[in-house]
């Protein structure tokens, strides 16, 4: 559920299959680890360009076991807890830095 959530968030548009890692640690199931997120925050023209990407092969999490159920009321509250400046602000900070 944190993938999808992050992927939301960032209007991720490049999440396929081949867009993840497996993470295995010792005593612990496997994880699916998240990678290459080259193709967030898209611009409007960029999602317009990308529109293609917001359904089937592009949309791996929608595949994972689990997907159709409803977030849970704690993922809900963690929800509903995120302060849309603050991610802003950090995003802007960030993309700053960058340049």
């Amino acid at each position: 559920q944190k993938m999808a959530i992050l992927d939301l968030i960032s209007l991720n548009t490049d999440r396929h299959s081949t867009n993840f890692l497996v993470e295995e640690r010792d005593g612990q199931d496997p994880e699916l680890v998240p990678i290459d997120h080259g193709m967030i925050l898209p611009s409007r023209m960029g999602l317009q360009m990308r529109r293609h990407r917001l359904s089937g092969a592009f949309t791996a999490i929608s595949r994972l076991p689990g997907s159709r159920q409803p977030f849970t009321d704690e993922m809900r509250k963690k929800i509903e807890e995120i302060d849309e400046d603050e991610v802003i602000q950090t995003i802007r900070a960030s993309l700053a830095r960058m340049q």
